[in-house]
């Protein structure tokens, strides 16, 4: 009855510790990961919103939108898509995502600088005095 309980215990014991290692290995390796991502903010419709490296092309697209132009390639077994999108009503795109694997691997966020902000926002202010008096 003895040798028993001791057996019971060793397997209790083991399983215990598959089970813990297990469960803090996904998190100490869950929490590398989180910690290697790079985040960066975009106004969308006067909106901030915050991206970063390694989001699914879906949550992007939810936060987003449609992209003003898209393109896609296989390379070396890696499908990669470049989305361009046009935030601030300009001519040319000023936000390029670049997914590898469904994943945001690269970005190129073109912003324009505060001075332009600065102007954008007295013309509109002029605008709406012309045009609403």
């Amino acid at each position: 009855m003895k040798s028993f309980g001791l057996i019971l215990l060793g397997v209790i014991i083991g399983a215990a510790l598959t089970v813990g290692g297990y469960f803090g290995y996904g998190y100490f390796s869950g929490k590398m990961e989180r910690e290697n991502y790079h985040y960066f903010d975009v106004e969308v419709d006067k909106n901030i919103v915050t991206l970063h490296t390694g989001m699914s092309r879906d949550s992007v697209a939810i936060l987003l939108g449609i992209p003003a132009s898209s393109s896609s390639s296989n390379v070396n077994g890696e499908f990669r898509e470049n989305l361009k999108y046009n935030l601030n009503g300009g001519l040319s795109p000023d936000l390029e995502l670049t997914f590898v694997d469904g994943k945001l691997k690269e970005y190129n966020h073109n912003e324009k600088p505060d001075v332009l902000k600065s102007l954008e926002k007295g013309m509109g202010t002029i605008m709406d005095e012309i045009f609403n008096p």
